[in-house]
């Protein structure tokens, strides 16, 4: 070998560099060769064995890949998005690597994620900056990653727009720097968080993938170029490429554990839906709403908002379909725009916070509406909006909660269309679409029924249900108050049969009652509607959901027209069980109804919207009424002037007044009677009677109406009522007077009995529901009670109605189940048999499923699952307590030995190690041993001394050819293959300007290597 050595401050010159470049004669060539073939031999056996010899340093978990764990990087997974995939990649048995450098992050976050997963090689967290390359590579280096989800990235458009530089850098560069270890390390998939903000602002809504890019901000252009970046490496790469561009998120962790916390500075900058909550606690004085005159519904920007667990399935799902050599690109949204308005009421309404609202000229990069397409998403990856569509649920709730807390549903409305007030009552109503998930819309044929009356909007649409025997609205109420709930149906002939429908009505698991068209005066227990009827209870809800479901029970399609729920004051309609079914409400006058067919009082007039029609007995009966007020104030039943102004007296000086009702037989009735004394009364007229049931129970002492001051005498009765019941206000003996009444409600008791299902199951099912995205048919309202409509797949204990039943079997077999054992199984602990077979089910079997004590089957089989099982499962399936069930999992150990695994594979490294040392170490003995052997005398070396010859740079690079050809790197420079004389190879070695080891060190290696 030739040894060339150029010093750090030595020009190239054409000066003879002595002791520079050695050139030995090759007196005896088969001899030496045969040395130098052998020493290379051996020198390469020791890098190959030192290459795939492990560390030397302890083997990690996160090091080395492991079959059947999927490794992810998460970069910036202490903030906001990334904690909560995180936590939904460790809920699914992912390993999880978070890497961050705390700048937007939250280490809460991070110390959070620990204590729920404290198991060694789950989670890891590194404290490290993505602009630094040299951190990124070591990172890269020292970790087995099968997949990196890249969310780190400053993401507030306004900041954008004041320190543009800070987002490229952040960004676009760095983001070059995780693609450039991406592609060095062969990582399989990337997932990356991209934004909506890369559209700008579209002409056409909603934006579909293929919507042009024309971002109008820096963070949006940013993003782009990052975007482009993936894609132009993806084409010449066989990684999986999964693009994600999501819109406005809101919402955390349905249990608490996770949200959103951005630093005090960077508040101002922060998503809406977290400064609403900081101005409801005081954290902030108020909210900023910045542009009020966009071309939108109300002036502000409209905007969709997708819950963050939805969004974080959404990158799973994403993760599990990415396939080599492709490239995904999705939108992720709702597909439905709210205002920022409507967001800052619903965020009042759900804190009962009355929240200061500062409104502001516009922000610079914002655009007025953007909402997407969610189509192709929920398409190619199966993905389904679960926890957004509650979000939009609440807003549409509160959109339609302008009066005081109503919910206004028109039944049927597409949607897509926006809420709308009522011409005629001022209510304002959203669309049902989102609080059902069956049906379909429909239209009634009639316009007018004649004689005047006409049909408000809210009720010439509905929803009509052909498939499916039980079919449920779920609505998010308030636990322990007290509803007016109302429901409308008019037919008008909508399906064009004329074949008017009879089905059942219930409130939870409870019968409601049935509605019958096809027998207008059948049921005697309702208000009538032209072509129609009206249901309504008022009820208190015993936990924050509500379901109303439509039953069928014959050949007839059941339908709905509008749903209304009204809340009502605690202290006015009261029972001690059960809960009241109208019967009539009514207010006395005698009211011409051709001359003015609209009779019916309701919203505004009342607050609560309770519809109130008129009656009167002309035969019986004399009208009064005053234009001077009543005093409604001390009344806590908030009486309507239009109902308490009126009111009737009898006929005849002595005679009582009297009304009845057609009844069927209930437990008890309840009865409020609504009077005001609107006649001024002589100082010598008393106006005083008693009050009869059934013609000879009295009521209550004998009564005297108070002076225009409104006042309720509520009569309360266990007496049965056999078809009618009847009410007498009879003339005492002293009363100048004949008795009168203004208004009366009358309500049967109707004793729900059937308890609804443990809250707790409820909550576990609709998680695992939510994980697993089931949609089933029969999976609405209740799920055990009644029996006849449990939901698919359950069974249920159900002995006595008043006990909630509680979950007792899981039957999801053949289910199309994907992902890891639901954790939420765990919390259904009186479940006595889980079937998961035959599904696409992944991850390890947990340890929780031992805890589940009343446990006696467990059938896993036919799934992907891996690893070994838990020993506490082993035995009890040994001892007899449990059937297990696997069979059909290749990867699942079965072996117990396989709980050792993890301690032989921290062996075998270390052995591996050791001998690789003792081979490598007999290798250089035989070497050294080779060379010592034929050491020639010092007469023979001097003469080989003496053969040396010195070269110029210039002669190095003819020899080299310009130094085109490397023949490898050593510690100290690059050996380069050269010719000498046309006709003599040799290797050329060059010491490295910036090597540490120095001119002595290269001279050294030059005397041992000359000999050769």
């Amino acid at each position: 070998m030739l040894s060339f050595s150029r010093a750090r401050s030595q020009g190239r010159n054409t000066r003879p560099l002595g002791g520079g470049m050695e050139y030995l004669e090759p007196k005896r060539k088969s001899n030496v060769m045969g040395k130098i073939i052998l020493v290379v031999s051996l020198t390469a056996l020791c890098i190959i064995m030192l290459k795939h010899a492990p560390s030397f340093s302890s083997p990690t978990a996160f090091s080395r890949s492991e079959e059947g764990v999927t490794h992810v990087l998460v970069t910036g997974g202490a903030g906001y998005i990334g904690s909560h995939a995180a936590l939904r990649l460790l809920k699914d048995s992912y390993r999880v690597t978070i890497v961050d450098n705390l700048s937007r992050g939250n280490i809460g976050a991070v110390k959070v994620l620990q204590g729920l997963f404290p198991e060694a090689g789950r989670l890891q967290f590194i404290y490290a900056d993505l602009g630094d390359a040299k951190a990124v590579e070591k990172i890269f280096s020292e970790n087995a990653f099968d997949a990196v989800m890249h969310f780190a990235a400053v993401a507030y458009v306004g900041e954008s727009t004041l320190d543009p530089l800070k987002y490229y850098h952040n960004i676009t560069s760095n983001t070059l720097v995780v693609l450039e270890a991406v592609a060095r390390h062969k990582v399989k998939k990337l997932i990356y968080s991209s934004t909506c903000a890369t559209y700008g602002e579209p002409d056409k809504m909603p934006i579909v993938e293929v919507t042009p890019q024309v971002p109008i901000n820096p963070y949006g252009k940013a993003k782009k170029m990052a975007e482009d970046m993936i894609l132009d490496f993806s084409k010449n790469s066989d990684m999986a490429v999964m693009i994600l561009r999501y819109f406005n998120v809101i919402g955390s962790d349905p249990e608490g554990r996770l949200g959103e916390a951005p630093k005090p500075e960077l508040r101002e900058h922060g998503r809406i839906s977290g400064a609403c909550f900081d101005a409801a606690r005081g954290v902030i004085s108020g909210l900023q709403v910045k542009g009020t005159d966009y071309k939108t519904g109300d002036g502000t920007c409209v905007r969709d908002y997708i819950d963050v667990t939805d969004l974080v399935d959404a990158h799973v799902k994403a993760l599990e379909k990415a396939k080599p050599r492709n490239v995904g690109i999705y939108n992720v949204g709702t597909g439905k725009g709210r205002s920022v308005k409507e967001f800052v009421e619903a965020c009042k309404k759900a804190t009962g916070v009355d929240i200061k609202v500062d409104f502001l000229p516009r922000r610079p990069g914002d655009y007025a509406e953007v909402y997407s397409d969610p189509a192709k998403i929920l398409r190619d990856l199966n993905w389904l909006i679960f926890l957004a569509l509650i979000g939009i649920s609440f807003i549409t709730i509160v959109n339609a909660q302008d009066q005081q807390g109503f919910i206004s549903l028109d039944c049927g409305m597409p949607r897509n269309e926006s809420s709308y007030t009522d011409e005629y009552t001022g209510l304002n109503f959203s669309s049902d679409a989102d609080f059902i998930s069956s049906g379909e819309s429909g239209t009634i044929k009639t316009e007018d029924p004649g004689y005047g009356v006409k049909y408000i909007k809210p009720y010439k649409q509905l929803r009509y249900f052909p498939e499916g025997t039980r079919n449920c609205y779920n609505l998010t109420v308030m636990q322990g108050t007290h509803y007016l709930i109302r429901a409308v149906f008019l037919y008008a002939n909508y399906d064009d049969l004329q074949k008017k429908p009879i089905f059942d009505l219930h409130l939870g698991p409870n019968f409601w009652a049935t509605i019958n068209l096809q027998d207008m005066f059948g049921n005697i227990e309702r208000i009538s509607l032209q072509d129609g009827t009206i249901e309504e209870i008022i009820h208190m809800p015993k936990s924050n959901t509500l379901d109303i479901c439509l039953v069928k029970t014959g050949t007839t399609t059941p339908f709905i027209s509008a749903l209304e729920l009204r809340p009502l004051r605690d202290d006015t309609y009261t029972t001690t069980t059960g809960s009241l079914k109208l019967i009539a409400r009514s207010y006395f006058s005698n009211y011409d109804f051709f001359s003015n067919p609209e009779s019916i009082i309701r919203y505004p007039d009342d607050v609560h919207d309770r519809l109130w029609d008129v009656y009167f007995n002309d035969d019986e009966w004399i009208a009064i009424n005053t234009t001077t007020p009543v005093n409604t104030t001390a009344n806590a039943f908030d009486l309507p002037q239009a109902i308490i102004s009126k009111a009737s007296i009898p006929k005849g000086a002595g005679k009582s007044w009297n009304n009845f009702w057609l009844m069927q037989n209930t437990d008890d009735v309840h009865v409020y009677l609504h009077f005001a004394e609107i006649q001024a009364l002589k100082p010598s007229d008393s106006r005083e009677f008693s009050i009869l049931w059934n013609e000879n129970t009295k009521i209550s002492d004998d009564y005297s109406p108070l002076e225009f001051m409104a006042d309720t005498v509520p009569i309360r009765t266990s007496t049965k009522c056999d078809v009618t019941c009847s009410l007498d206000l009879t003339r005492t003996k002293s009363s100048t007077l004949p008795p009168s009444c203004n208004a009366i409600e009358v309500f049967g008791v109707l004793q729900l009995l059937q308890s609804e299902t443990d809250k707790n199951d409820v909550t576990a099912l609709k998680n695992i529901q939510a994980t697993y995205r089931l949609q089933k048919t029969s999976w609405q309202g209740d799920p055990c009670v009644p029996i006849q409509y449990m939901w698919t797949g359950l069974n249920c204990s159900n002995m006595f109605p008043s006990i909630p039943p509680r979950i007792t079997s899981l039957d999801f077999s053949n289910f199309g189940l994907n992902g890891t054992i639901s954790s939420d199984i765990q919390y259904l602990n009186q479940l006595q048999k889980l079937d998961l077979s035959n599904n696409n089910l992944t991850g390890k079997v947990p340890e929780f499923l031992a805890k589940l004590k009343l446990l006696t089957v467990i059938n896993l089989s036919g799934n992907n699952l891996s690893g070994s099982i838990p020993q506490s499962l082993r035995n009890m399936d040994k001892n007899g307590l449990i059937t297990l069930l696997i069979k059909g999992n290749e990867n699942l150990c079965l072996d117990p030995s396989c709980d050792g695994n993890n301690k032989k594979k921290l062996l075998v490294p270390i052995l591996a190690s050791a001998a690789s040392v003792g081979i490598i170490t007999a290798v250089l003995l035989v070497i050294i041993l080779l060379l010592r052997k034929k050491k020639p005398s010092k007469a023979s070396r001097s003469s080989m001394v003496a053969n040396k010859r010195s070269f110029t740079y210039e002669e190095v690079a003819v020899i080299t050819n310009n130094f085109e050809r490397t023949l490898g790197e050593g510690g100290f420079g690059v050996v380069y293959h050269g010719n000498l004389n046309g006709n003599e190879q040799v290797a050329v070695k060059v010491l490295s300007e910036s090597s540490a080891q120095g001119y002595k060190q290269f001279k050294a290696e030059e005397n041992v290597l000359a000999p050769l």
